[in-house]
């Protein structure tokens, strides 16, 4: 009888923690962490202060180049893509504006524009698009029946704060309404 109890248990270990299942569990941690890294690598650019109004020097990272000119401009686009480059993702050749990156036609091959039939399939470290602006998702926020998003941008229009605003990039919740596309960037390898 100690034998029949001692192989069932046996049986539950082995099957009860079969690779397969710790697999999908790895695949999912590495979606989480995949977005999270690009939070955790804006959270760290924010501290910059050439996204300030202020500036007029920027630097852009992806293309190893630095623009002049640019004081009293806002700079989200260069917050969002030097934040990807940061977090070793795939990154253009050249120097882009927000309307590059919400013309679908544009960079699919570096990060991708994704059909997306509600918000609630927006993931962490997704780029949400509009004509004008780009911030980097984290996600989704519901508010009296209005959708935000928790986001990371630059061009803010808060006051610096030290902790949520700090050199024009804030931390916080953002209104997903108007037309916008989702980009989902992908990892170098």
């Amino acid at each position: 009888m100690f034998n029949y109890i001692l192989l069932f248990l046996i049986f539950i270990f082995i099957y009860g923690c079969s690779s397969s299942q710790q697999k999908n569990r790895n695949d999912q941690n590495e979606i989480e962490h995949s977005g999270n890294s690009i939070i955790e690598a804006a959270l760290l650019e924010q501290q910059n202060e050439m996204y300030k109004t202020s500036s007029d020097t920027v630097e852009i990272f992806w293309v190893n180049s630095t623009i002049k000119g640019l004081k009293d401009l806002t700079k989200c686009n260069i917050f969002a893509i030097n934040t990807l480059f940061k977090a070793g993702y795939k990154c253009p050749d050249e120097y882009l504006l927000t309307r590059d990156l919400f013309n679908k036609n544009k960079y699919n091959d570096i990060f991708p524009a994704i059909d997306i039939s509600s918000p609630d399939e927006i993931k962490t470290g997704d780029l949400i698009i509009w004509n004008g602006h780009v911030i980097i998702f984290e996600s989704l926020v519901d508010i009296n029946g209005n959708l935000y998003a928790k986001a990371i941008w630059g061009g803010s229009k808060q006051d610096d704060n030290g902790k949520f605003a700090k050199n024009n990039v804030t931390y916080g919740k953002f209104k997903l309404d108007g037309t916008y596309i989702v980009r989902r960037p992908i990892k170098q390898f």
